[in-house]
């Protein structure tokens, strides 16, 4: 090889020529079967410079987080074009999700690759979970969890028009601040979907990385191969020795449809796109090897049996067997082993705790017992033990690196979750306040479908613990189907089921009201540090007399949280005619237990502390309603907070807004009346 271009041997660049040249094939063999291809997909093509260098520095033992354009990456890693091709057509044999997910979202166990351990690499918010993995990997080092002879990285992968989300630069933050091992690959076309760049952003990725001081940054030309080869071994090799992140901002030529199925010719010039042949990737590394003495004809043979086999496997992806409907339902949890009440709940203990107290009680515990625990959220660090005082006392014996205050980074909270759950860790997140669980929507979303989309390859068992202050969020959060969500009302259950939900599989999240902390009537002696109580089983929080139940003269009042203990007080004015059923678990949901009791009574209330208009209690008095309709002797009342759009600071209208014991009583009147 000669001095004056790169280091490389012929063979390596042989292969990126033949790697190149498959990529044009796949993509050739796309636009004439277009008819047989019913989902949209976007192309490498102009991208397979950069993409193929950096696939061949990374090992086995390194995490790779791609983008939705990372073709050339992912057949230099190994990945077989029939793989991709049965993921094109989202067929049964789709071997990364079995036809769940689209073109270029694989997950990745394989022991000879790059590991790609979560699915979906929706633009940008990927770079959380990436950020969170390399967190994860540092974090088991530094307690000799991990031994670290390999040296791993992350590298995320990223398009230029993501830069402006707010979820890249708390990933930068994070990286910066906790001296991560990441790399995040920025592949600049000049192009954020159908706009031109300078349209869209103030800054390229490269500009925008010098405003976070101790990121290394590095500009490549993504089209030129020795270039890329070259500059990425520099910065993957420091990454790997440094411990520190970098930022690779690769300019490259966009040849293709931003996304197949919308013409390019419908919003870029001719002049734009033929300035982009002009720096064909393909071209450039032909010219390459014929400076080193290659010839027209023997590189034209490196490629020469590609597109038959493309083609062929085209054919076979094509007859490839649809997914079984049947089993559309699998995968939306992952099995759990606590399916029974266990330990000591009633123990005895004199004094009783409150449910703040059992919470620091159970984390102290699983802290104790589990060193690939970490507990993170704002504040929680400090001897105050964050803002609602949920963590008091526990960095102070475990430690600030296992119990971490964390920057105002309420997607970084979230997202990182599933990283830190794949480097090994057992993740749990406090929330600061109710709302800011808003500013996280997206990662909760690649929390919840992670496993179901992944086919049960991306277990994230973590615990998230949200704070609620005034406005009720359940009925949001239900929509997460792939998560579990829990509402505590009484100290014995915070317990036992922050202890259950840590060993659980799949996220859960704790709702925490936090009137319940300190309430005297939700204090229960500690129970013993063995007790958990499974997911989804409810309680007869209040029992009914029988002599009320013959005579017709019961109802069950349905509730969970705050509600629990405010149907207790109201139900004074009903002695022995109002039964209350703790949900504890709003999903999984213990149904059994809803239907025996409207069996029981015939008459049912749902008391939530939600705005009742459109909520979760309306839904279930409306599932009552249908499934349990020849036992009910009257309507399913609700008694939920006023529709409003906040809750007003000021007590007595706080109070005018919710349902109160008074107004519970009230409707518990109306109802016994039918």
């Amino acid at each position: 090889m000669s001095k004056y271009y790169t280091t490389l041997n012929a063979d390596t660049l042989k292969k990126a020529y033949e790697l190149m040249c498959t990529t044009q094939h796949i993509q050739n063999v796309y636009k004439k079967n277009a008819d047989q291809i019913p989902y949209q997909y976007s192309s490498s093509r102009g991208h397979e410079a950069i993409q193929i260098a950096v696939a061949m520095h990374l090992k086995p033992h390194d995490f790779l987080f791609p983008y939705y354009r990372d073709e050339s990456m992912l057949l230099t890693m190994g990945i077989q074009p029939y793989e991709l091709m049965l993921q094109l057509l989202a067929r049964k044999e789709d071997p990364f999700s079995g036809g769940k997910m689209p073109y270029l979202h694989p997950i990745l166990q394989r022991e000879d690759m790059p590991q790609i351990p979560v699915p979906g690499n929706y633009t940008g918010s990927h770079s959380i979970p990436a950020t969170g993995l390399a967190q994860g990997l540092m974090y088991l080092l530094s307690q000799n969890l991990r031994m670290d002879f390999d040296r791993p990285v992350v590298l995320c992968s990223l398009g230029d028009a993501v830069i402006t989300e707010g979820e890249i630069s708390e990933a930068f933050h994070i990286a910066i601040l906790k001296k991560l091992p990441i790399i995040y690959l920025v592949q600049d076309n000049d192009w954020g979907g159908t706009v031109k760049s300078d349209e869209i952003r103030a800054v390229d990725a490269y500009e925008l990385a010098g405003g976070f001081k101790g990121m290394k940054r590095v500009r490549i030309n993504g089209a030129d191969f020795v270039d890329a080869y070259d500059k990425v071994q520099i910065a993957i090799d420091y990454a790997r020795l440094e411990r520190m992140p970098v930022l690779l901002h690769a300019k490259c030529p966009l040849l293709d449809d931003h996304i197949s199925g919308v013409s390019h010719t419908l919003y870029r010039s001719d002049e734009n796109f033929a300035l982009h042949q002009r720096d064909e990737p393909i071209e450039r590394l032909r010219r390459y090897l014929l400076i080193e003495g290659e010839t027209e004809e023997s590189i034209d043979k490196i490629g020469q049996n590609i597109e038959q086999t493309i083609n062929d496997s085209f054919e076979y992806a094509s007859i490839s067997q649809q997914p079984d409907t049947g089993n559309i339902m699998l995968y939306r949890f992952a099995p759990t082993k606590v399916i029974e009440e266990e330990g000591n709940r009633n123990t005895d203990a004199s004094e009783k705790i409150t449910m703040r107290q059992a919470a620091i009680q159970a984390l102290d515990e699983l802290l104790t017992e589990n060193p690939e625990a970490i507990y993170s959220g704002m504040e929680i660090g400090s001897p105050l033990g964050g803002i609602h005082r949920e963590a008091a006392g526990l960095a102070q014996k475990h430690g600030n690196e296992r119990v971490i205050s964390m920057p105002a980074a309420e997607s970084y909270l979230i997202g990182s979750i599933m990283g830190l759950a794949a480097a090994g860790c057992k993740p749990i997140v406090s929330m600061p306040t109710t709302k800011s669980i808003f500013l996280a929507m997206n990662q909760l979303n690649r929390l919840s479908e992670a496993f179901y989309l992944s086919n049960g390859k991306t277990i994230v068992s973590s615990v998230i613990r949200v704070p609620i202050e005034s406005v009720g969020i359940e009925t949001l959060l239900l929509q997460f189907k792939g998560i579990k969500i829990a509402y505590p009302s009484s100290a014995a259950d915070m317990k036992g089921i922050l202890k259950s939900a840590f060993v659980d599989p799949n996220p859960v999240i704790l709702l925490e009201h936090t009137s319940l902390y300190d309430l005297k009537e939700a204090e229960s002696p500690a129970p013993a540090s063995d007790y958990v109580l499974p997911l989804g089983k409810s309680r007869i929080a209040q029992y009914s007399d029988e002599e009320s139940r013959n005579e017709g003269n019961s109802l069950v009042v349905i509730t969970y949280g705050p509600g629990v203990h405010r149907t207790i007080a109201a139900s004074a004015n009903y002695p022995g005619s109002v039964e209350v059923l703790d949900l504890r678990t709003l999903s999984p949901l213990d149904w059994d237990a809803i239907m025996s009791a409207v069996k029981r009574h015939g008459k049912a209330m749902i008391v939530t502390m939600e705005s009742q208009r459109g909520s979760f209690a309306e839904m279930l008095a409306g599932r009552i309603t249908q499934q349990c309709f020849r036992f009910l002797d009257a309507p399913v009342f609700t008694c939920g907070a006023a529709s409003l759009p906040a809750i007003p600071v000021n007590q007595q209208l706080a109070e005018t807004a919710i349902p109160t014991a008074d107004k519970i009583a009230e409707v518990i009147g109306q109802l016994l009346s039918y």
